[in-house]
């Protein structure tokens, strides 16, 4: 089964999101390797990460244009817990 991300969803049901123009960035395999360790260390522990590919290329854009990348964590609020390791203050 194919995994779409939420922009091919939405374009197959007929719905259009805003998409922000961006400057080319250049990617080096510098960057290309950094953002293939930092994409390791966010895999750790995590279940799945839909679509993979898409948080690799966010990963490079971020470090190309020296800008950090902004993560957001969709949590359950009608779960009984949340469980968050290695929390630090």
């Amino acid at each position: 089964m194919k995994k779409t991300s939420l922009t091919e969803a939405g374009s197959q049901n007929g719905a259009s999101f805003p998409q922000t123009p961006e400057a080319e960035v250049s990617i080096t395999p510098a960057i290309k390797a950094q953002a293939l360790e930092q994409l390791e260390k966010i895999k750790r522990g995590v279940a799945e990460i839909v679509p993979e590919a898409e948080l690799l290329a966010k990963i490079e854009r971020s470090l190309a244009k020296s800008k950090p990348l902004r993560v957001k964590l969709g949590a359950d609020p009608s779960a009984p817990d949340l469980h968050l390791p290695h929390g630090r203050s």
